[in-house]
């Protein structure tokens, strides 16, 4: 008898230890970097407050649409860091660029830069318009 409860108390000691990966509470400061589809990117845009819309396309690009309300900064440009730094990095932060890769680089820098929720449009803009989501 006393080895069954034995067995039961260290079964239920080892079920109640450590929690799962997918069960932690998020920490205050954990950075959040991911790559999203343009259905959660759109999401985001809706339900986000104080974001910030990163457009990271050349100025043609940019000029030729971009979605409403975006900033551009240019990830090619020698003044990208510098005008990063001046944003802020406690914003949430959706950004895109043509199909993905540059946004995807560029959202690996704002969380070296500290930025601590960055999204990157999955795709980019030519799956936003794939979706026929609005540019202006």
């Amino acid at each position: 008898m006393k080895y069954l409860l034995a067995i039961a108390a260290l079964t239920f000691l080892l079920a109640c230890g450590n929690p799962k990966e997918s069960e932690k509470t998020a920490n205050a400061d954990e950075t959040i970097a991911k790559d999203i589809s343009a259905d959660a990117f759109k999401n985001k845009i809706e339900t986000l407050e104080n974001e910030l819309l990163l457009d990271v396309r050349t100025t043609v690009e940019f000029n030729s649409g971009h979605l409403k309300d975006a900033l551009h900064i240019d990830w090619n440009s020698t003044n990208f860091e510098a005008e990063i730094k001046k944003l802020d990095n406690t914003k949430p932060v959706l950004i895109y660029c043509l199909s993905g890769g540059r946004s995807g680089a560029a959202m690996k820098r704002l969380t070296s830069l500290g930025f601590k929720e960055v999204y990157n449009l999955k795709g980019g803009i030519s799956a936003w318009k794939q979706k026929g989501f609005p540019v202006e």
